[in-house]
């Protein structure tokens, strides 16, 4: 699930083959494949990652920030507590469900944390205090992949863009941002609506993972008249 820089750069070469002779700067390259790579994952949320965090005995907030760099909250997917050989899921619901909780005669009750709410991008606050540690494992929309614009080394960048969507990302997204601000080059609108088009074509493959995809999939209440799946007969 990649492809390298230099080969994102000679696809986007041909993309603007029309433009002739001019030389582009590959930091102006890049800066566009950058954007548009940035905009498919953060729209499709085809690329996911999971990464650890501690939650320390008797607290009841963490910042996910400290083990992920830059993370915010529309890159949340699930949550859950990985105790070895077994994970509870956490369920994300308003703040105020929380505050219910924290406000019971006696304080705050002890235990495994069940439930969740994002007070900031930096922190998760939970509906007890953990009584034992906990590792909260969570899966998230992969951030893109950062480098220095224009770098001479491009064969070193990997990008973390789905292989069978990355060259149409760049050939129709890149071209798109490269050509954008250029007076002269009409087919620019034309690649931007072709970009946008593929996103929602992407959309439909998003990875199961996605809770709302998970939802559609099982809940019988949401598959189309006709098509609900099969009960089993009860005793």
């Amino acid at each position: 699930m990649s492809i390298a820089l230099d080969v994102a750069r000679d696809v986007l070469d041909e993309s603007v083959l029309h433009i002739g002779n001019t030389t582009i700067a590959a930091i102006k390259k890049d800066r566009a494949i950058y954007t548009a790579g940035l905009v498919f994952l953060r729209e499709t949320d085809l690329v996911t990652a999971t990464t650890e965090h501690a939650l320390a005995q008797d607290a009841f907030t963490l910042d996910p920030t400290t083990a992920l760099t830059g993370f915010i909250r529309d890159m949340f997917n699930r949550a859950e507590i990985d105790l070895s050989d077994v994970r509870y899921p956490i369920k994300l619901v308003p703040y105020d469900a929380i505050q219910r909780r924290t406000q019971r005669p006696g304080g705050m009750e002890s235990g495994r944390p069940k439930l969740f709410s994002f007070l900031s991008d930096g922190e998760m606050s939970f509906d007890k205090k953990a009584d034992v540690a906990y590792t909260i494992r969570m899966t998230h929309r992969a951030p893109m992949t950062t480098w220095t614009y224009g770098t001479g080394t491009p064969g070193a960048v990997t990008l973390n863009l789905p292989t069978e969507w990355a060259e149409q990302v760049i050939f129709t997204g890149a071209k798109y941002y490269l050509l954008r601000g250029a007076p002269g080059f009409p087919d620019a609108a034309a690649a931007g609506q072709e970009f946008f088009a593929m996103i929602e074509q992407a959309k439909g493959h998003r990875a199961p993972l996605t809770p709302a995809v998970q939802d559609r999939q099982t809940h019988p209440g949401r598959f189309p008249k006709g098509n609900q799946p099969e009960r089993q007969a009860t005793r």
